[in-house]
C-alpha cells in the first residue's frame, strides 16, 4: 500500500466535515491497496440562513418576494471560494403545501432587498452577481407533521466571491397562501 501525503493542519475551528475534506483531498493524489483514489472533494454545510414573515395570511401571487418586512435577504457564510452548490434544503413552519412551490435565486453580491408580498425584479445589474436559481416544492409528511421541506441535491452551481457570502431571495412560483408568521430556514451545501 502507498499513500502519498502532506501535514494535515487542522485551522482552528475547522468542523469533523471540514477536517475530513482535507483528509480526502489529500487521497485524491494517492494510492490505497493499489487503487487509485481521485475525485474527493471536501464538502460544507454553510450556515444556514432564518427568517420570520410577516404575522398575517396575505395570499403571494406568482412571482411575489416570500421574505420579511423591511426585505431582508437570505445570508449564507462560505468558508471558502471558489466551490460549487451541491444542495439547498428549505424547511417551513407549517406543513401547508398546496401550491407552495417556491424559486429561490443565489447571489454572489447582495442584490437591493424587496419586501414581503411585493414584486420581485430581477435586475440586469446584478448579472454579475447571480450564481443561478433553484425550484423547490414543499411536501410534508405523516399525520402530526408541524413542517414541510423542499430540497433538491445534484446540483452544480459555481461560484467565485469577493466577499465571503451567498445571498438567497425565495420568490413564489404558485398563488400561495401562507401561515401567520411562518419560518423558512434554508441551508446550502457546497463542495
Amino acid at each position: 500500500m502507498s499513500i502519498r501525503y502532506r501535514t494535515l493542519a487542522p485551522a482552528s475551528g475547522d468542523t469533523d466535515n471540514q477536517i475530513l475534506g482535507k483528509i480526502l483531498q489529500q487521497l485524491g493524489g494517492g494510492t490505497l491497496d493499489g487503487v487509485g483514489v481521485v475525485g474527493f472533494a471536501a464538502v460544507d454545510v454553510l450556515g444556514a440562513s432564518e427568517f420570520t414573515r410577516p404575522g398575517d395570511a396575505a395570499a403571494y401571487q406568482i412571482g411575489d418576494v416570500v421574505g420579511t418586512n423591511p426585505g431582508t435577504l437570505l445570508s449564507f457564510s462560505v468558508p471558502r471560494t471558489p466551490g460549487f452548490i451541491c444542495s439547498v434544503r428549505v424547511t417551513k413552519s407549517t406543513v401547508t403545501t398546496a401550491s407552495s412551490s417556491v424559486r429561490l435565486y443565489l447571489f454572489s453580491a447582495a442584490p437591493a432587498a424587496i419586501a414581503d408580498n411585493s414584486p420581485f425584479t430581477l435586475l440586469y445589474a446584478d448579472r454579475a452577481s447571480l450564481i443561478g436559481f433553484v425550484d423547490l416544492l414543499f411536501v410534508t409528511e405523516g399525520v402530526g407533521s408541524d413542517s414541510a421541506v423542499a430540497e433538491t441535491e445534484s446540483l452544480r452551481l459555481p461560484f467565485d466571491l469577493a466577499g465571503g457570502n451567498i445571498y438567497g431571495v425565495l420568490v413564489a412560483e404558485a398563488a400561495y397562501a401562507p401561515g401567520n408568521a411562518e419560518k423558512f430556514y434554508a441551508v446550502l451545501t457546497v463542495e
